[in-house]
């Protein structure tokens, strides 16, 4: 079904209806990501990984990646302190050149080596992996925090345009008008205690900060 032009969302999708009206009770975004990627591709989309770097206002994390791959049960997630922004593969990675708002997109078609631009290292994991086209979005919000989301594909030719406008229409809400956060709370497992499950939580911008003021009338200070 295509929508109205100029309107959200461009066209619809099972998976966007099932992220608008079928999720209001599940509160782990790893699980959330990862079902909503699994229907991606039942919907046809040729997307073979996907992550989704999120940044943090917790105090012992820098952010979480969470990755998705077809068979996968659920997405893993990946915690990070403060000192991964000094880590080498963070500083070459195109995640950084997204947070730090050099750009608010990246596509590399993999099977082009030839493409100019910046030649990061996970573009040669991929290759290896046989993914020819990567795209990474950056994720503005309004607390100033840039995440990025990105997939790639195996598929000969890389993703179509109408399979990207598809990804980009999953927000269900536009990001400038949205807080969003990441709030760990367990390991996944006991062996592997740097994958944690954790919250995400995502408002509306005008009904936070019309909590906040009504708050603050009431002489309490939100911190």
């Amino acid at each position: 079904m295509t929508a109205v032009p100029g309107t959200w969302p461009t066209s619809r999708s099972r998976a966007l209806d099932w992220l608008v009206h079928e999720t209001t009770g599940e509160p782990f975004a790893d699980l959330v990501f990862g079902e909503v990627c699994r229907r991606l591709v039942e919907d046809g989309l040729a997307i073979d990984r996907a992550t989704f770097a999120l940044r943090t206002l917790h105090p012992q994390f820098l952010g979480g990646l969470f990755l998705w791959e077809p068979g996968y049960e659920e997405a893993a997630v990946n915690l990070y302190s403060h000192d991964a922004m000094r880590n080498q593969r963070y500083l070459e990675s195109p995640v950084r050149a997204i947070f730090d708002g050099e750009v608010a997109g990246i596509r590399r078609r993999l099977d082009r080596p030839e493409e100019e631009g910046p030649n990061y290292p996970i573009y040669d994991d991929l290759r290896e992996a046989g993914h020819v086209d990567y795209v990474m979005m950056a994720v503005p919000c309004v607390s100033g925090n840039i995440n990025a989301a990105a997939f790639s594909t195996r598929r000969a030719g890389g993703f179509t345009t109408g399979e990207l406008t598809t990804i980009a229409d999953i927000l269900p809400v536009p990001v400038t008008e949205t807080i969003l956060d990441f709030y760990p709370i367990e390991p996944v497992n006991d062996s592997a205690p740097q994958q944690m499950r954790g919250l995400l939580v995502a408002a509306l911008r005008e009904r936070v900060e019309t909590d906040v003021a009504t708050l603050a009338d009431a002489g309490l200070k939100v911190i």
